[in-house]
This record gives structure tokens, C-alpha cells and sequence, in this order.
């Protein structure tokens, strides 16, 4: 035998296969893409999961409000039931007696009808609820309706205690719904879901406040007085919260929701009922509405909640849709992982066999170890054989430590210890650099996971750009705090809402751009924060409103104080840094409106009266705090009976016009008039002006009423040139005719239009019209102003009425849209010299820069001889002539007075006003 040869036989004595421990680390790649599958499929089972509770949570939000109105609707029938059972007590609610016995003959049927449908819905609601603590909300929901049923029927019951028992039953499933749909948010659902979700919680609020109404202003009618106004509050309250959620509903996000939202507002049933309601609202005298004829309303009411339950259901689909298809991404996820898990293991195994067949039989002696560890025996290979076949041994030896440490941090991962696992020593080699990464990637996965499903949550209860909550927490914050007040004890703390709304804010977005605004909203938002106690919570309603909730509050004045700290706090006037450019002068306020809860109030009703506060606040001159109180609440129900009134006066020809003439003082030629509105109400007399005009200016009817002006003075005007009347002489320079245009008017698009439509009507020249504006009107909207150079533009002139009484610097002259400038009496009729020197540099810096100026509210020759020295041109006041009427001003002469006279001859109609 040759030497070779007796080697080959050593060798094969004394060795063993080296495929084996090859496939032993062959199987490490294995284990970790295993562990890693099972991980991701353990993952996407769970997201899969989650996805089925939101839908069946939403499911269950959409067979709570079905129960929560079919409760409500039940509530206007059981109290006519209880009003008519009693002749006496049926007259005096205004039903008479043959009404209020065919009535107690129908309604007890209509009681059972409405108790069935209760029942009905309370029964799907049980089924559809598979949720233990929705369960527990509709049992106890269901106990609470078969109580206030049970006290209802029971004669003697105080109406009060009947309304009480049926709200409550209400509130408990309105409860359920909130809760359901909070926890569908936290399930990890997608951003479409979360979006669709929140338009959902928006409708759930929307659908809350319209079943609500009809029964609580039948309430008011039907209580006792000492709780009527209790209960009017109630109703002006879900009236209010309705009608202002519906202004938000334009901005829904999913366009399902955004469409048959639409299909609803065109509704006529839903249109004219909603309209009726707001008129009764508007109306103090509660005549819209008879008392009588309410119960006849309940079927428009319950087709204006089916028609709202119809936009809910699509709100309620659109979340289920889109929770599906996070299931189906799920389970997608799921089966993809599998697949590719299986593909590299039967990848493996076929290299596996692949280098077995290539591997020598020498090797075998090393294959049973081997065998034994791909079998999931941990055990220690012994060296054995030549040092290639020993070499062999103890690499594989090394692998199976490396198993051992992939087996503990397998067991790390799955305690979910990933601090600890990251912090062992990785496999030595690119295998081990290859494991470990694959580990982190794993964790990582996870910490991502988490961070985004924290992320979504804190999106849908907090604001974007600012950081502080929502509408939707802001509401559900309240709404804790006032279930938590011991409301039923005099003197009990309260509840406190500051209402903040931003001054100047809209000025500073149209003229420096969006990026600034939002830097101003971040701005305010810190120092809003930074002003608060701590347990105050701040949030933003949206735009430039926002709302702080103070609770444990016994003394309103507290609320007024903090409320001018918010206001100091949050106002400023100077440089702002945005992305690296400075914005020199940015010029911020605020108002703010307080309110504090009572024992009806809600967390919508709270904020709309913080809201009016607010209101006034801004009315009374900005940068103030205002509280909500019982003359607030008389303030507003009287000016809405005075636009009521105004607008039914000026369809009826009640409004008139009259003129006062403005005079050259150099001339003494009569060179225009000024058209004063006047409205003499039948009944009541003569209103001033101021009263009526500010009721109109508070609502779009000021743009009505100036159009009327328009329409009205230039038709006049145009009779009076064409008849040479009113000073009108052919070839003689015209007389001008001025009409006040509100600042609400002028920012309206259509006021172009008015403006051109009133002089094609009249005939009369662009050049003899003059648009007399307020100079607030430049500093609140920039498009007043852009509005005013197009109609210049056009040829009719600007003035600015009551020059100095605002915050426009005459340094600012330069750029301003105007032709005439009129200093306010006020600085005419004081005795204060430095109002004096204040006219004079006015007069003398508009001249300069080519503007006409008008002193107003002459009644003195001292007056006079004042604003002739200042080198005013032109005045209107008493000396000179009262407003007078059209038959009046015809026969007015164009020279009213001699050239640089020295005294002024008496005007017809007013003689103690000479200066002769």
C-alpha cells in the first residue's frame, strides 16, 4: 500500500463528515428569520385585531345615537301628556279645552308609539354592543328611561323631575358614544380612519343638539316660571350650538361626509324647520312659535333627524371602510411575511443539500454533533479527529454558543426587555453583525410603532400648528369637569371658560402672509400657556379663537383678572423674526369673553356664551374682558327684536333720508350733502340713529340697509340735477352727495356691484358720489381697502369720516385710498387746546398731501372763525343748516353764504342757529 493511500485510510478512520456542522451554521440565519416572522405575523394579527374593535365600535356609536334620539324624541309627548292631564294647568299653557281634550284622547298613543321606538333602538343597541363597558352604558341607559318613564306616569310628578329624568337618560347614552368613539381613536387607526372619525365626533355633536331642541322650548314654555328661564337658557343653548357647529361642518375632511352634508343643508324639510327655529330664537316675545302648535312640530324635528342620522351613517361607514382596510393591509402584511419567511428557508435548505453532496464522507464522525444541534439540542461538540476535523469541532462549538446567545435574546425580545438586549455583546463576524442588526431593526420597529400610534393619538385630540388641544378635547375636557361639579349644592364651585379672540390678527395674515399669522398663533399660544395657573387648561377652537377652562371657581372677578392678564400677556406690538426675515411692525390684541357654569350648563353652551362675551368685548372697543351675565342676555335678545323690527320697517317704508349741506367756508357756495338715515317707528317714534344702526351692523343686514342708501341718495341726487334744484346750476361745479358705508359692507365682494348698480339706476356721475368710511375700516380688513381703490378707480370719491378718533398715523396719509378727510366734531367742539393743535397739523398734513378736508359739527362763529384760521376749506354743522329734508334741501340756493363773510345768514327752518 502506497503512502497516500494509508493516509486516505487514517483520515477515514479518525474524521468525521464536515457537512454536518456547515449545516449546523447554516440553520443560524434560519432561526433568526423565523423569530423574525413570527414576530412581524404575532405584529399584523394584533393591528388586524384592533381594526375589528374600531369597527365594531363605530358600529356601536351609530346604535347609540339612534337610542340617544329615539330617548329624545319621546320626551315632547310624555310632557303634553302630563301638561293636558290637567284643564287648568292646560289653558294657562296656552292649549285650549277642546285641544286638550282631543289631546289627552291621542297623545297617550303617541306616548306608546314613541316608548316602542325607544325600546326597539335600546335593543339593537344591547345586541350591537359587544363592548362590556358599552353594555353597561345601555343597561344602565335603558334602567334610567324605565325610570323616568315609571315617574312620569305616576300623577302629581313634577313636570321639572320628568324633564330631569329624561335628560339624564340622554346624557348617558350621549356618554357612551363619546367614550366609543375615544376608544376606536386609540385602536392605532390610519389618518384617513382618525380624519373620518373626527368628522364622525363633529355629527355625533351636531345630531346631540338637534334632538334636543324641540323638547327643551317646549319646556320652556310649559315650566313653571321660576325654571322658564332655566330651561329658555337650555334651548338657546342647543339652538346656538347647532347653528354653530353647522357653520363648521363646510371644513368636513372626507368627501362622502362633505357631500351628503350638502344634500342635507338643501333639504326644505331640514331648511324651513331649522329656519323656523332660529326665528323663535331671535324672537323674545315668543310669538313665532305658539305654545299650542309645538306638538305639531315633532314630525319635522324627527325628519330632520333622520335626514342627519343619514350624513352620521356615512360618517359611521366612511371609519368602517377605512378600518377595514387597515385589517386587510394587516392580514396582507401578515401573508407576505410567511411567504418570504418560507422562501428563504427552503432557500436555505437547498444550499444546505447542495454542500452535503459536495462535502467528502471523511466528515461523517463530526455529523451525529451536528445532528444533535439541528435537532434544537444545545449540546458541545467534542473535538475530535486531524486538526482540520477539531478545527472544524470548535468552530462548531462557537456556533453553538452563538445559538445560546440567539436563544436569549430571543426569550430578551419576547419579555420584551429591548433595553437589555441591545445592550449584549453581538456574535462575533459579519453572521453576528448580520443577527444583531437584525434585532435592532426589530425593536426599532416596534419603538416606531409605538411612537407613531402616540403620535396619532395626540393628533386627533390636539391642535396641529399650535400644540394645544382641540375642539374635540377641549369639549371633552369640559364636558369632565362640569359632570364632576356638585352642581346641586348652593354656593358649590364652578366652572370657568375664557373665551380668547385675537385682534388684528386678520390684518396681520392678508398683509405679511400665513407664515407670519401661524408664527403669531405659536407666539400667542406660549404666552397664553406661560400666563396660566397650573390645573388651567388652554386649547384652540380653530382660526385665531382660543379657550381656556379654569375650574373651582367661586368668584366670577377671579375669571375677569386672569382674563386682562391673558390680554396684557398677549398682545404686543412690534418686530417678528419668521424664517430668518424680520417683519417690522406686527401689531396684535385680544378680546376675551368669560362665562361661568350654572346648573344647566353644557360644554357647548359654555363656550357659545364665553363666545358672545367675547363678542362685546370687541364691541365695546377691544382689548377688554367682558362676562356673561343677565344684562348680556337682555342686550341680546333686544337688539335682536331691533333688527328684527328694522328689517320688517324698511320693507315697509318706515326709513327715510335726510340731507345736510357741507359748505365752501371760502365760497360760502353750497358744494354737497351728506345722506343721514332716520327710522320712525310706529308705536315707538323717532329711533337715533346710533341705536339702529349698531343693531344693524351687527348682522349682515348693514350691507341691506346701505344699499338702500345707496339706491335711495343717488336717486334723489340725480332728480335734483336733472330738475336744477338743491343748488344745482348748469355749468356751475355740482353739489357731491356722501352716503356712510359700514366696514362690514365695504369688506363684502358685492359692494362693487352695489356701488355701480345704484348709479346706472340713478344716472348720476361717478364724480358726484362720495364713500364716507370710518378710518377703523383701513386697519380691520385689508380688502376694504384694496375695494376702495377700485371704486377711485372708477370715479368715486373717498372720504374718512371721524379722522383722529382711531389708530391711523397721519404719517400714513401718503398711502391712503381717499380724497377727502373729515375731522370729528370732537376736536371741533373741545376746549381742550391740544385737541385744538391736534386739528390744526390734521388740516394742515391732509393738505399736504392733496386731501380735501371737512370740519363736522360747526355750531359756533368761534368754531368757525377756528377751522377757517387752520385753512379748512369746507364744514357741516348746526351753524349752517340741520339735516334736512328732500322738500327741504330742493329749495336750498347754491350760495348759501357771502364770500369770507364774517357772519352767517339764518337758514330756513332753523333760525337760532345764525351767527348774525
Amino acid at each position: 500500500m502506497s503512502g497516500r493511500a494509508r493516509r486516505r485510510a487514517l483520515l477515514g478512520q479518525r474524521g468525521r463528515p464536515v457537512w454536518q456542522p456547515l449545516a449546523v451554521l447554516t440553520l443560524l440565519p434560519l432561526v433568526a428569520t423565523a423569530f423574525i416572522g413570527g414576530v412581524s405575523v404575532v405584529a399584523a394579527d394584533r393591528a388586524a385585531d384592533r381594526a375589528l374593535r374600531a369597527q365594531r365600535l363605530v358600529s356601536a356609536v351609530e346604535l347609540l345615537d339612534a337610542a340617544r334620539r329615539a330617548a329624545d324624541a319621546e320626551l315632547l309627548p310624555t310632557m303634553l301628556v302630563h301638561v293636558v292631564a290637567d284643564e287648568a294647568t292646560a289653558t294657562r299653557a296656552g292649549f285650549p279645552p277642546d285641544r286638550s281634550a282631543t289631546l289627552r284622547v291621542t297623545e297617550p298613543a303617541v306616548v306608546e308609539q314613541a316608548r316602542a321606538l325607544t325600546d326597539r333602538t335600546i335593543s339593537a343597541a344591547l345586541a350591537g354592543s359587544s363592548d362590556r363597558k358599552l353594555l353597561a352604558v345601555v343597561t344602565d341607559a335603558r334602567n334610567s328611561i324605565a325610570f323616568a318613564r315609571s315617574a312620569a306616569d305616576q300623577s302629581g310628578q313634577p313636570l321639572v323631575n320628568v324633564v330631569r329624568n329624561f335628560g339624564l337618560s340622554s346624557s348617558k347614552l350621549a356618554s357612551g358614544q363619546r367614550w366609543a368613539s375615544t376608544e376606536a381613536v386609540s385602536a392605532g387607526l390610519s389618518s384617513r380612519s382618525v380624519a373620518a372619525l373626527q368628522d364622525l365626533n363633529q355629527l355625533l355633536s351636531l345630531s346631540e343638539a338637534a334632538s334636543r331642541q324641540l323638547g327643551e322650548l317646549f319646556a320652556s314654555r310649559v315650566l313653571p316660571a321660576a325654571l322658564a328661564g332655566i330651561a329658555q337658557s337650555g334651548w338657546i343653548a342647543s339652538w346656538g350650538t347647532y347653528t354653530k357647529l353647522a357653520d363648521y361642518a363646510d371644513d368636513f375632511t372626507t368627501g362622502p361626509v362633505r357631500h351628503n352634508w350638502a344634500i342635507y343643508q338643501n333639504n326644505a324639510t331640514v331648511t324651513a324647520f331649522s329656519q323656523l327655529l332660529t326665528r323663535q330664537a331671535l324672537d323674545p316675545t315668543r310669538q313665532v312659535l305658539p305654545t299650542g302648535a309645538l306638538p305639531g312640530l315633532g314630525e319635522r324635528s324627527r325628519r330632520r333627524d333622520d335626514a342627519l342620522a343619514v350624513v352620521l351613517q356615512d360618517a359611521v361607514a366612511e371609519v368602517t371602510a377605512g378600518a377595514g382596510d387597515d385589517h386587510t393591509a394587516a392580514l396582507t402584511q401578515r401573508r407576505t411575511t410567511l411567504t418570504l419567511c418560507l422562501a428563504l428557508v427552503l432557500l436555505s435548505l437547498a444550499n444546505a443539500g447542495l454542500v452535503a453532496r459536495w462535502l467528502t464522507s471523511s466528515m461523517r464522525s463530526l455529523a451525529a454533533g451536528a445532528q444533535e444541534i439541528s435537532q434544537g439540542h444545545l449540546v458541545d461538540v467534542v473535538p475530535r479527529g486531524p486538526r482540520e476535523l477539531r478545527t472544524a469541532a470548535l468552530a462548531l462549538s462557537s456556533a453553538v454558543a452563538g445559538l445560546r446567545r440567539v436563544q436569549e435574546q430571543a426569550r430578551a425580545v419576547v419579555n420584551g426587555n429591548a433595553e437589555t438586549l441591545l445592550r449584549q455583546e453581538p456574535l462575533p463576524g459579519p453572521l453576528g453583525d448580520v443577527v444583531h442588526a437584525s434585532v435592532e431593526q426589530i425593536v426599532e420597529g416596534f419603538r416606531a410603532r409605538e411612537a407613531l400610534q402616540d403620535e396619532l393619538t395626540h393628533q386627533a385630540t390636539h391642535d396641529a400648528l399650535t400644540g394645544l388641544a382641540n375642539r374635540a378635547q377641549i369639549l371633552g375636557h369640559l364636558a369632565g369637569l362640569l359632570a364632576g361639579e356638585d352642581r346641586r349644592r348652593e354656593g358649590a364651585p364652578g366652572t370657568g371658560v375664557l373665551f380668547i379672540d385675537l385682534d388684528g390678527f386678520k390684518l396681520v395674515n392678508d398683509t405679511h402672509g400665513h407664515a407670519v399669522g401661524d408664527q403669531v398663533l405659536c407666539e400667542v399660544a406660549d404666552r397664553l400657556t406661560a400666563t396660566l395657573r397650573p390645573g388651567d387648561a388652554a386649547g384652540r377652537l380653530g382660526g385665531d379663537e382660543f379657550v381656556v377652562t379654569i375650574e373651582g371657581i367661586r368668584d366670577p372677578d377671579v375669571l375677569l383678572d386672569l382674563g386682562r392678564r391673558v390680554i396684557s400677556a398677549v398682545s404686543w406690538s412690534g418686530p417678528m423674526n419668521v424664517g430668518g426675515t424680520t417683519v417690522k411692525q406686527v401689531r396684535i390684541g385680544a378680546s376675551v369673553g368669560v362665562a361661568v357654569s350654572s346648573a344647566t350648563s353644557t360644554a357647548d353652551s359654555l363656550i357659545a356664551e364665553a363666545d358672545v362675551a367675547a363678542y362685546r368685548a370687541k364691541r365695546l372697543g377691544r382689548g377688554r374682558a367682558e362676562i356673561f351675565d343677565d344684562g348680556l342676555r337682555a342686550e341680546l335678545s333686544e337688539r335682536a327684536e331691533m333688527e328684527i323690527a328694522l328689517r320688517a320697517g324698511l320693507e315697509a317704508g318706515e326709513l327715510h333720508l335726510n340731507y345736510q349741506p357741507v359748505v365752501n367756508l371760502t365760497t360760502g357756495v353750497l358744494v354737497g350733502f351728506e345722506a343721514l338715515a332716520r327710522w320712525n317707528r310706529p308705536g315707538v317714534g323717532p329711533v337715533r340713529p346710533d341705536i339702529f344702526i349698531a343693531a344693524a351692523e351687527a348682522s349682515s343686514f348693514v350691507c341691506d340697509l346701505g344699499r338702500w342708501v345707496l339706491h335711495e341718495a343717488t336717486d334723489r341726487t340725480a332728480r335734483w340735477r336733472a330738475a336744477g334744484q338743491a343748488g344745482f346750476v348748469p355749468g356751475e361745479n355740482e353739489p357731491t352727495i356722501a352716503v356712510n358705508i359700514s366696514g362690514r359692507h365695504l369688506a363684502d365682494n358685492r359692494i362693487l356691484d352695489d356701488v355701480a348698480d345704484a348709479l346706472a339706476a340713478s344716472g348720476l356721475p361717478p364724480t358726484l358720489l362720495v364713500v364716507e368710511i370710518t378710518e377703523t375700516v383701513l386697519t380691520d380688513d385689508p380688502r376694504a381697502r384694496e375695494h376702495l381703490r377700485l371704486l377711485r378707480e372708477r370715479g368715486v370719491q373717498v372720504a374718512i369720516d371721524d379722522f383722529g378718533t382711531g389708530f391711523t398715523s397721519i404719517s400714513a396719509l401718503s398711502g391712503t385710498p381717499a380724497d377727502i378727510l373729515k375731522i370729528d366734531r370732537s376736536f371741533i367742539d373741545s376746549d381742550d387746546i391740544g385737541h385744538h393743535q391736534l386739528a390744526t397739523l390734521i388740516t394742515r398734513a391732509a393738505q399736504t398731501f392733496q386731501l380735501r378736508v371737512i370740519a363736522e359739527g360747526i355750531e359756533t362763529q368761534d368754531q368757525l372763525a377756528r377751522v377757517r384760521a387752520d385753512g379748512c376749506e369746507e364744514a357741516q354743522g348746526y351753524l349752517f343748516s340741520r339735516p334736512l329734508t328732500p322738500e327741504a334741501a330742493e329749495i336750498l340756493p347754491r350760495q348759501l353764504i357771502p364770500p369770507r363773510a364774517t357772519g352767517i345768514p339764518a337758514q330756513p327752518g332753523h333760525p337760532s342757529r345764525s351767527l348774525t
